[in-house]
C-alpha cells in the first residue's frame, strides 16, 4: 500500500498561505539567493515544495534538479514549471532526498524552509547527506526562520507568531515538533563552513524574522592538504 501522502490537504493552497502569513518575506528570503546563482549552475532544490524558488533560478538558465516526497507538491511544482515555461531546465524527482544521489556533485544544494520538517537528529542526519551532494567549493544554500532572539519580549513575541503555524503544520503533516531551529551549530559540525547570513523582514517593514544562510563545502587547499 503507498504511503499517504501528508501534504495532499495543503498543497493547493502551500504557497498562498506563506505569501499571506509572512507579508511576502518567505518569499523575499528565497529570491534573495538567486544572486548566488549563474546560468549554467548546477543546483540542487532539495524538498523542493510547489516549486515557486526552482522556477526563479530555471528561468536564469540554472539547470535545476528538484526533489519532493509529496507527491501532491510535486504535481504542483511541475505545473508550475509547465506554466513559467522552464520545465526543460528542471529534472522533477518524485522521491526522498535521502535517496537521491548524484552521480556528479552540485554546485549549490538549496534547502528553502524544509529542514524544519526535523528534529535535531534529522537536521544533521540530512546535512550530513546534502554534504555529500556539493561539490568541494559548492554552496548550500537555507531559507528558514530565524531562531528565536534573546531577550524575554522578542522571544516572546516571536514564540507567539511561530509556534502556532508549526504546531498546526504539525498535526496536518506530521513534521516534527519542536522550537525553531539554529542550524549554525549543524553546519559546523557536519563541516560546512558558513559564509553568509542576511535576516529578512515579514511584512516588508516588520520584525527580521525570516534568515537566509550561505554557507560553503570547502574546497581542498592548494598545497594538496585538506
Amino acid at each position: 500500500m503507498a504511503e499517504r501522502d501528508r501534504y495532499r490537504w495543503v498543497a493547493p493552497i502551500y504557497e498562498r498561505l506563506g505569501e499571506a502569513y509572512s507579508g511576502g518575506g518567505i518569499r523575499r528570503c528565497k529570491e534573495s539567493q538567486l544572486a548566488r546563482m549563474a546560468p549554467g549552475d548546477r543546483v540542487l532544490y532539495a524538498g523542493v515544495g510547489a516549486g515557486e524558488d526552482a522556477a526563479g533560478a530555471a528561468s536564469m538558465g540554472v539547470a535545476v534538479t528538484a526533489v519532493e516526497l509529496s507527491r501532491a507538491m510535486c504535481d504542483r511544482a511541475a505545473r508550475r514549471f509547465e506554466r513559467d515555461g522552464v520545465a526543460g531546465h528542471v529534472e522533477l524527482i518524485h522521491g526522498d532526498m535521502l535517496a537521491h544521489h548524484a552521480g556528479q556533485p552540485y554546485d549549490a544544494v538549496v534547502t528553502n524552509f524544509f529542514l524544519n520538517v526535523f528534529d535535531g537528529a534529522g537536521v544533521v542526519r540530512m546535512l550530513s547527506h546534502l554534504w555529500t551532494q556539493v561539490r568541494p567549493g559548492g554552496q548550500l544554500l537555507i531559507a528558514d526562520y530565524k531562531p528565536r532572539e534573546r531577550g524575554a519580549v522578542e522571544r516572546t513575541a516571536q514564540w507567539l507568531y511561530h509556534s502556532p503555524a508549526i504546531a498546526v503544520f504539525s498535526a496536518v503533516t506530521g513534521n516534527a515538533l519542536h522550537d525553531i531551529h539554529d542550524y549554525r551549530p549543524a553546519l559546523q559540525e557536519v563541516g560546512f563552513e558558513l559564509e553568509a547570513m542576511e535576516d529578512v523582514a515579514a511584512f516588508g517593514r516588520g520584525p527580521r524574522w525570516y534568515r537566509s544562510l550561505v554557507a560553503r563545502r570547502p574546497a581542498p587547499s592548494t598545497d594538496g592538504s585538506a
